[in-house]
């Protein structure tokens, strides 16, 4: 196993585009202003996306155009995890962030790689999924980042030690690397958010060069695999018929929300996003028993929050966001 370096800190870099963003500035001649453009342009077009799906104008505020801040975050996490060396003075790529940049720019998944240097580089990302994991169900009910004051008393049930700060951080990138999933949820009438284990964890001394899923790594100072949970395909568009039924209260081929039934269906399966936004995909294009459809829109005002990014639907081949979606059994009203 690679050596372990330890940060209590983890810099508040959320989205794993930031990373790869800045590893790209990097190999072409690091300068503070390159990254910092390229920063500012990807938060930019986050907003944009943002403002398409709620059917909104262009989101122009001078902040959009300043990374500063986040250009520090990702040059301290891209040190600590080991994909950018700065022994020399200036910023090179060291061969673990060659090995991400060339994964992530030939269009292969970086996540395992990535997830494996945060959670051996960060005790935060060991102790917060491991809590999780050994949590009742696999999962955690947390307040709402509004709700501070409480997160203290719900976190300590959870055996979860990290800081608020370090939560948020961790639930996103977690999230996006599809070993976790969440969505906002009540409790007694207070906003909360779930958090749950969309992966299974298995404590064991096996090795393996694979830079993918079944992933080996450490956890709570252990030896560790994490394995993501992908349904069988059966039970999965099974699944999606019966909780799209329950929207729509057992009426067919009435549109719901992309979003809501994707959030349903992952809870139910204990599955990452973009699990679902593949297996549906599969779905759409031919099945026997079931018809999937999807169809443009905007989303509702509602959803302007900050999890909106990560709610976003895939787009169709129009370029559209999915944000209906329709369903019926094959056969049933052709």
């Amino acid at each position: 196993m690679s050596e372990i370096l330890e940060y209590k800190r983890v810099p508040l870099v959320k989205r794993v585009e930031y990373i790869t963003d800045l590893l790209d500035t990097v190999k072409t001649g690091y300068s503070k202003e390159a990254a910092g453009a390229k920063l500012a342009e990807r938060k930019r077009s986050f907003e944009v996306e943002k403002a398409r799906a709620l059917g909104r104008g262009n989101p122009f505020r001078a902040r959009l155009m300043k990374a500063t801040r986040l250009v520090e975050f990702c040059e301290m996490m891209c040190r600590q995890t080991g994909l950018v060396d700065s022994s020399t003075g200036t910023y090179r790529l060291t061969e673990k962030g060659e090995v991400l940049l060339s994964m992530s720019s030939g269009g292969n998944e970086t996540d395992a790689l990535l997830l494996d240097s945060l959670l051996r580089t960060y005790p935060s990302f060991q102790q917060m999924i491991g809590a999780i994991n050994d949590a009742d169900d696999g999962e955690a009910i947390l307040p709402s980042t509004k709700l501070r004051n409480l997160y203290s008393e719900y976190a300590n049930r959870s055996g979860i030690t990290v800081d608020m700060w370090t939560f948020d951080i961790v639930r996103d990138l977690a999230s996006q690397l599809g070993v976790l999933n969440w969505f906002p949820d009540s409790t007694s009438g207070q906003r909360m958010q779930r958090v749950y284990m969309a992966s299974k964890i298995r404590y064991e001394n096996a090795s393996s060069t694979d830079s993918g899923f079944p992933l080996h790594t450490i956890i709570s100072g252990k030896a560790a695999v994490i394995a993501r949970n992908i349904p069988d395909f059966t039970l999965f568009k099974n699944k999606v018929w019966d909780e799209y039924l329950m929207i729509t209260n057992y009426v067919p081929r009435r549109p719901v929300f992309y979003s809501n039934l994707r959030s349903k269906v992952c809870y139910g399966l204990r599955i990452a996003d973009k699990v679902f936004d593949q297996l549906a995909g599969k779905l759409m294009e031919k099945d026997e028993k079931y018809l999937l459809l999807a169809a443009g829109g905007s989303l509702p005002y509602s959803r302007d929050s900050a999890g909106l990014l990560k709610s976003l639907p895939p787009k169709t081949p129009r370029g559209q966001y999915m944000v209906y979606l329709k369903m019926d059994m094959r056969n049933a009203h052709d």
